[in-house]
């Protein structure tokens, strides 16, 4: 697990890169300069560096002129990173696709009423290109196409990432189809169609049709099926090869923690490297909590502590450099734990017990936390930490100073999860997020109304 120490310089860093607007490839500073700046042993400040690192926020360069320079997140970095954290969770075809749906159905609705002249152009101008008619590609082409146009950042940032893992886990199986170009750029022309006609219910039912079928045919051949990775994609570099190789060895063991993988000595005649490439590859390994390099007599690739940490800090720093507002992170929120609440319903099926709520969590998270994990889907619990880390970190969403201000809105929704009542859960949970959020806005707590439908 991360440091706090570490986290808390990893926030630091990034508040002063966004408050002060720095630019991309702006030097902060060379280590022992930083060091002294932010008043930390060298270990605290590499593993901050190291967290930064992995969602793509900064750089270290070595040499004469190096130091630590600020670069623009990549989505396809912090896909990685998530793939990996759902793959130890092992996460199914299911779970992603509908949570994909939820974030592409709220874009989809929001430009059916807020498309601009712009949008219009570049939508028309992707159905038109004859070069995408039979291109597989052309779908995912589509769906960057939508998040960018998506007003929400937020869930815009999200609709990438969705289209990023679906790239991650398909490799080669985008080809399985020889029909699927067609099909898809029939469905897209038809979607196309209905959002710049305003046209809300048209056009979601063919985003569901453009996720739920369309999708799979990229991925396993069953929704049930659990999430895989490839070999390192074409033309990745030698030590993202040999990294990706190493993961997959490791996921192949059944991710041992606390294993040792062997030596340098050992891995460089495996995998038939030198000494640079292979300490490039582990410096990826750490970045994403994969594994460690122990050193001393028993030393060696050490396989890692799965943990959430480093992935929710990636996402949250994607989130701040887009600068997100309150609103669309309460929207966001929204979207989320709606669907979380669902299929926790959904998985209850007749054993309607109340929700199981652990008593060792914060009182005003332990509800939030408990449907995350109680849904049985790791991007949603994953989902659900961010929302929680933003609003500690950032007091972006406030949940009241008095404990029964926000117990009960909790006591309400946990009764219609109890009851089966999906719909009546849904709602209350928009209800209190829009509440908190209203509450963050305004400085004070709002009168609940939620009493009156309790019973």
């Amino acid at each position: 697990m991360p440091d706090r120490l570490a986290v808390g310089i990893a926030r630091q860093i990034i508040r002063e890169i966004y408050e002060q607007h720095l630019p991309e490839g702006t030097l902060l500073g060379v280590e022992p300069e930083l060091v002294v700046r932010y008043e930390v042993g060298r270990g605290v400040f590499r593993e901050a560096v190291r967290i930064l690192e992995q969602s793509g926020v900064v750089a270290m360069q070595r040499g004469p002129s190096g130091g630590l320079i600020v670069r623009a997140p990549d989505v396809g970095h912090l896909a990685e990173s998530v793939a990996i954290f759902l793959l130890r969770r092992q996460a199914t075809v299911s779970d992603l696709l509908e949570v994909r749906e939820a974030f592409e159905s709220f874009a989809v609705e929001s430009l059916c009423s807020s498309l601009e002249p712009d949008g219009v152009v570049q939508l028309r101008n992707h159905i038109t290109d004859p070069a995408l008619i039979d291109d597989p590609m052309g779908r995912s082409d589509f769906h960057h196409i939508l998040a960018r146009l998506t007003p929400n950042r937020a869930v815009g940032l999200m609709c990438e990432l969705m289209v990023a893992l679906m790239e991650e886990y398909s490799g080669s199986r985008r080809h399985v189809d020889r029909d699927l170009p067609a099909q898809v750029a029939e469905v897209h022309e038809r979607l196309v169609h209905e959002i710049i006609s305003g046209n809300v219910g048209e056009a979601s039912a063919l985003l569901r049709t453009d996720v739920r079928e369309m999708g799979p045919q990229v991925l396993p051949a069953r929704e049930s099926s659990l999430l895989t990775l490839e070999s390192a994609r074409p033309g990745s570099k030698r030590a993202a090869s040999i990294a990706r190789s190493i993961l997959l060895k490791i996921l192949a063991l059944g991710w041992p923690v606390g294993a040792n993988l062997g030596s340098q000595t050992d891995l460089m005649e495996e995998y038939e490297v030198s000494r640079a490439v292979l300490r490039e590859a582990m410096r990826l390994l750490e970045n994403s909590q994969i594994a460690y390099m122990r050193k001393g007599h028993h030393g060696g690739l050490i396989v890692d502590e799965p943990g959430h940490d480093s992935v929710v800090a990636a996402v949250i720093n994607h989130l701040r450099f887009r600068r997100v507002s309150a609103t669309e992170l309460s929207e966001l929120r929204v979207i989320v734990e709606r669907l979380a609440v669902s299929k926790v319903i959904e998985r209850s099926g007749s054993d309607l017990a109340p929700l199981s709520i652990d008593n060792s969590l914060d009182g005003a998270q332990a509800l939030h936390i408990s449907v995350g994990q109680r849904s049985g889907n790791p991007l949603l619990e994953l989902l659900i930490a961010v929302q929680l880390e933003l609003r500690e970190d950032d007091g972006s969403v406030s949940l009241g100073s008095e404990p029964e201000d926000w117990q009960l809105a909790h006591d309400a929704i946990e009764s219609a999860m109890a009851a089966g009542d999906s719909a009546l859960a849904r709602y209350l949970m928009s209800r209190h997020i829009k509440d908190m959020s209203r509450t963050a806005r305004n400085g004070n707590q709002p009168q609940s109304e939620l009493t009156v439908i309790r019973g």
